[in-house]
C-alpha cells in the first residue's frame, strides 16, 4: 500500500475504463538497446503446443508479435482490457482476479504474468495460484517492475 492507497486500487484508477494508460506505458519500451525484446525471448520458451495461460494480458500485445499454435487463455481484471483481449484471433478470455484463477489444478502447460504482479495486493497468493493450475514439468514466466 502506498499512500494508503492498495495496489489494485491503483491499477484499477489506470487501467479499468482505457487501454490507452497501459498502451502508453509499453511504447517506452520501443526505447530499449536490447537487440533481442522479451517477446521474442519469451516466444522461444514457450511450448509448441499444449495450453497457455497469461494472466493480467492487458492489451495482448505479446500476441501481436508471437504465435502460439495451441489453446491460448488471456485473463484481465480489467474489463477495458478484456474487451481488446477479445481481437486476440483464437484466444479464450476471461475477466477474474489473478490469485483467484477459475480453472482446475494442472490445467495449463504455461503461466505468463508480464509486468503485473505489483498491481496486486497479494503477488504470492497470485504466484501460488499460478503453480497451482500448471501440470508438472512446466514453464511460468513472471516479470514484475516498479517497486
Amino acid at each position: 500500500m502506498t499512500g494508503g492507497v492498495t495496489a489494485s486500487a491503483r491499477a484499477t484508477s489506470q487501467y479499468a475504463t482505457t487501454t490507452g494508460n497501459l498502451t502508453a506505458r509499453m511504447a517506452l519500451h520501443s526505447y530499449g538497446t536490447n537487440p533481442h525484446g522479451w517477446f521474442g525471448w519469451l516466444g522461444e520458451r514457450l511450448p509448441l503446443g499444449g495450453d497457455v495461460l497469461e494472466v493480467g494480458a492487458g492489451t495482448g500485445e505479446l500476441w501481436q508479435r508471437v504465435s502460439h499454435p495451441g489453446r491460448l487463455i488471456l485473463t484481465d481484471f480489467s474489463p477495458a482490457m478484456c474487451a481488446r483481449l477479445r481481437e486476440v484471433p483464437g484466444a479464450g478470455v476471461l475477466r477474474c482476479d489473478a490469485a483467484r484463477l477459475p480453472f482446475r489444478a494442472g490445467s495449463v502447460d504455461a503461466v505468463i504474468a508480464n509486468s503485473m504482479l505489483y498491481h496486486l495486493d497479494d503477488p504470492d497468493a497470485a504466484l501460488r495460484d499460478f503453480a497451482r493450475v500448471l501440470r508438472p514439468q512446466v514453464l511460468i514466466s513472471a516479470t514484475r517492475g516498479s517497486r
